[in-house]
């Protein structure tokens, strides 16, 4: 963590200048100098993981696929006119053209989105989001910088196996949310997901409408409530708020620990509890299972 957070600050003195290859990334050590307007990402995961990254440039959608060895990492540079809607997010367990992935192939993953040089609605600033929208799969840690100060947000300690076992939606009826192969938890659904079982049509199922929040017709207010939170301010969640939500607002209460460090969207309008924010200028490190003893197991 010191280093880190001492890499981070070390920043503002260099003067490196780097053509811009967003969404391809360049090797790099994890511990060498950053470069202002750069997205690091870091593997400490046990093997190797495939990063997929994708923005709009120029209003372009561009997208790339590579292979992150263990302990090293991949520099993303931002180019001037900026990348937009930017997304990060991992598999493992592939085959050689990174498809066909054990962790992270049923469109549950992960989620880090960001969308550079693009002013935020307060202060200026970027919004760069941990998502689990789309439900969760690797344990994740952000490093970034918040009015110069340098900031953390830790979910090294989200679990495959605290996923829910069980959801009843709204109707009564009962669904599986783990995803599970040869016997181990590689992902976990997020509810407006796991009552459909072509996830290409998820937009027609009555579970998504209620908790899929398309806008229109659910409305933000209508949405949260349907989580169970309070319609103005997302963080006050209730007894009805599904269990998938809750161990993300209350992340790690399930192990008897808790650390607020984990702000992960849970869905979608759950902006108050999910949207820090950081200084537009400076870079940003993603790491993947920052936590040696909470690594995804890979099926065998």
């Amino acid at each position: 963590m010191k280093n880190i957070l001492i890499l981070l600050l070390s920043i503002a003195t260099l003067q490196a200048a780097h053509a811009a290859n967003f969404p391809i990334g360049q090797p790099a050590k994890p511990s060498a100098p950053l470069d202002k307007h750069t997205l690091r990402v870091i593997n400490q995961c046990s093997y190797p993981i495939w990063i997929h990254t994708e923005g709009r440039i120029n209003n372009q959608l561009q997208q790339n696929d590579s292979k992150l060895e263990p302990e090293n990492a991949f520099d993303y540079t931002i180019p001037p006119e900026g990348a937009h809607a930017t997304l990060t997010k991992a598999s493992a367990g592939c085959d050689n053209a990174g498809k066909n992935c054990a962790i992270g192939s049923d469109n549950v993953d992960t989620r880090f989105e960001v969308d550079w040089f693009t002013i935020a609605k307060s202060n200026n600033k970027l919004v760069p989001n941990l998502s689990a929208v789309e439900g969760y799969t690797f344990p994740v840690k952000v490093d970034y910088i918040l009015n110069g100060i340098p900031q953390t947000q830790d979910c090294g300690k989200l679990s495959l196996a605290e996923c829910p076992s069980n959801f009843e939606d709204h109707l009564g009826s009962f669904f599986q949310e783990r995803i599970i192969k040869n016997g181990q938890i590689v992902g976990c659904y997020p509810n407006k997901k796991i009552s459909i079982k072509d996830h290409n049509q998820f937009e027609k199922n009555n579970d998504y409408q209620y908790y899929g929040c398309p806008t229109p017709p659910v409305s933000v207010s209508t949405c949260r409530q349907n989580y169970g939170a309070d319609p103005d301010d997302s963080t006050k969640i209730s007894n009805e708020t599904p269990a998938f939500v809750q161990y993300l607002h209350n992340y790690g209460k399930y192990n008897g620990q808790l650390d607020n460090s984990c702000r992960m969207y849970g869905y979608a309008y759950d902006d108050t509890f999910g949207t820090p924010h950081s200084d537009p200028d400076q870079p940003i490190i993603l790491t993947y299972c920052p936590d040696p003893k909470n690594v995804p197991s890979l099926p065998n």
